[in-house]
Order: C-alpha cells, then structure tokens, then sequence
C-alpha cells in the first residue's frame, strides 16, 4: 500500500519592507517581475501592518501570505531615477531619510568634535534633523526613523499569528534587519524591564543632542527605549531575507548589531561617516560598516541576494557575515530586485521551508549564534 503524500507545507506569514521613496505596491510588482513572487490577486497596501496582507500567493514556490506594509514617511524628495524608468507612479514612501552633514558643527570652529562620524539627531520634527537649536555632528542627519521603528516593532508585536519572516529590498532590508538586532538586543539587556544602565552602557552609542530622544546624548540612556516593550513581546521571526541591503550608518542600529552580536565596550561604532552604495545620491544614507567581525553572529537564519554589480554589493556581504550561516545568492546585476536562476529559487525554497519549520534552531544553525547541525541543513540547498 501507499504511502500517504506528505501534508503541503504551512503557509507563510511574511513582513514585506518596500526600498528608498517607493511604496509597498511597488515591492510587489518588483518581486512578481522577478518572479519571486507568484498567484493571489490584486492588493491592496496599507500604513497599518496585518490590514493589508495578500493570501494565495507563493514566495520562492512556498505558500505565503505576504503584508506589505508602507513606510511611515512620505518622500521627503524626488524618487530615484530608476523608480520612474520602472513606470512606477506616486505617491513614494521613505523609512527614513539621511543628509550628509559637512564641515563644523553648530557654528564652531573646528565642529563639535564628531570627527566623521555619524552620531546625529533622529529629526522627527517638520524643521527635519537642522532645526534651529539642535545639535549636529558631522556625518549623517536622520529623518523619520524613529517613527518607522515603532511602526515595525508594533507591527512584530500586534501579529497575529506572528510572522514566520521579513522579505526587504535595499531601505526595507536595512530596516528589517535593524529591528530584528535590536530586538536581539533587546532580548540581551533585560527584554521589557530593561537592564541597559546596569549591563549595555558601556558600549552604549552616543547620539548628539536631540533633547530627550532615546540614546540622545547620553551613554546611560537606553538607545531602544522606545521600541523595547514591544520588541520584547513580540516572536522573533524564524527567518530575514535581504535583497540588495546596506545597514544604516546611525548608531542606535550598529549598536544593536554589537549587543546582539555580544560585542563589548569598544568605544566606537565603526560608521566613519562614509557614504557607500546604495544610499549614494538618494539621501537614504548608503551603507555603514559593522562593527566586525562579531564575536557571535546574530542566531537567526538568512538569506542575502548580492548583485555583481549592485554599488552596495560589499556592505551586502558584511552584512551578511553578521549572521550566523546565511545563505548568499549572487546575480549578475546590480541595485535591482533580480530574477533568479532556477537552482537559486530552489534553494531559497528550501530555506524558507527548514527556517519557518524550526529545523535550524533544532540542529544548532540558529538558536545559539552557531552549532553544526544547522550548518550542515544549510549546506545542503
């Protein structure tokens, strides 16, 4: 007799994070291009995360159900010239957007002392991050970052069921692996309690004004305050995939990065305030160097998708040593969401498959920053 066909795999829930002044319907357009994504039918996106999600649909051939979620932020300038050779209409979303900062800070000869780096104020107010009255540093100047954050964190909290992963493209990618280090973080210094005064502030990041923003100014302020309850609440996601990402250069994630990741109390956080890649004339800040190498890799599966040519391409792959065991797909092309070839879809098909299914912490490959086990289930796609 027989044997019975085996049940068909469980649907994924995934957080679907849209790049630099797009939008999430257009994300979705780039992966079904791609042919990353396929079935379901029309969707339609929302603000609010859980509103907007679109069942029926397969991602890398797994049954999923995808949210795409639009960022907090309206564009703050002009899409990038590829979004409108794309045909993609308005309106544009940003999580955040990054001014480079030359010269002295604050009117002094010589600056205040920020030496390039990129310790600077999160500006969430309508005069953006040069406000009168507010500190600068050479380096960067964030918008809209904050907000986006809390956007994500109550997003991973308020899940029900809770997503199984995060899908990113450039921007998106950033974020969604900013928020899963801190929430890594989070969980290292005391989860909602907190316990950053009495075991993180010595390689707390200082961010340089901001007059009572999380982190701002202050070794001993709790750099995730604002995000830390929900973070703390919220599942983990099983897996992170990223597509042409680069990590931004403010503190309050590289720091995230280094907590996570069991960093000590080095003093710096390794942004330099250099440019890099895919933020270059986009005003999204560019890539920023981990503080690497780690001395434990984040414990949670990954997939990186890297262009050849993609100006991001190296901080694509530091970002990608920082994770324990990631499985990296290389394509020819450059800052695009790319069609991958078939032997590559397979292999992204069955990481989401052993990474949703817990395989990988079972074995070793993902709860404790490294073990063989997973390893070896990941060398086999």
């Amino acid at each position: 007799m027989a044997d019975p066909p085996p049940p068909p795999p469980p649907e994924l829930r995934i957080l679907a994070l849209h790049s630099f002044r797009t939008s999430a319907s257009i994300f979705e357009d780039q992966l079904r291009r791609a042919g990353l994504l396929t079935g379901g039918g029309a969707t339609t996106t929302t603000s609010e995360p859980g509103a907007a999600a679109a069942a029926g649909l397969s991602f890398a051939g797994a049954p999923a159900r995808l949210d795409f979620v639009e960022a907090p932020n309206a564009a703050s300038g002009p899409a990038p010239a590829d979004v409108a050779a794309g045909g993609w209409p308005p309106p544009y979303r940003e999580w955040f957007a990054a001014d480079r900062i030359e010269g002295p800070a604050e009117g002094e000869e010589g600056g205040s002392g920020g030496g390039g780096s990129s310790e600077n104020d999160d500006g969430d107010g309508g005069g953006g991050c040069l406000a009168e009255g507010r500190r600068r540093r050479r380096g960067y100047c964030f918008a809209g970052l904050e907000q986006s954050e809390r956007l994500l964190a109550r997003a991973l909290q308020d899940a029900r069921p809770a997503y199984d992963g995060i899908v990113g493209f450039s921007q998106g990618a950033a974020m969604g692996a900013a928020v899963v280090a801190m929430q890594l973080a989070v969980r290292r210094t005391g989860g909602a309690r907190g316990d950053w005064a009495g075991g993180g502030r010595q390689g707390a990041a200082r961010e340089g004004g901001g007059g009572g923003r999380s982190g701002a100014g202050d070794a001993d302020a709790d750099p995730w305050a604002h995000v830390r309850a929900d973070l703390a609440a919220a599942p983990l996601p099983a897996f992170l995939v990223c597509i042409g990402a680069a990590m931004a250069p403010h503190p309050r994630h590289l720091q995230a990065f280094r907590v996570a990741g069991g960093a000590g109390s080095s003093g710096g956080v390794g942004a330099g305030g250099r440019s890099g890649g895919s933020g270059a004339g986009r005003g999204d800040g560019g890539g920023a160097p981990l503080p690497l190498p780690l001395p434990r890799p984040l414990p949670l599966p990954s997939a990186h998708v890297i262009g050849a040519r993609d100006p991001v391409r190296a901080f694509s792959e530091k970002l990608a040593a920082a994770f324990a065991r990631p499985l990296v797909l290389q394509h020819a092309r450059g800052h695009v969401v790319p069609r991958l070839d078939a032997a590559q879809v397979r292999r992204l098909h069955e990481f989401l498959l052993l990474a949703a299914s817990g395989e990988f912490r079972a074995a070793g490959g993902g709860g404790d920053g490294g073990g063989g086990g997973g390893g070896a289930l990941l060398s086999r796609l």
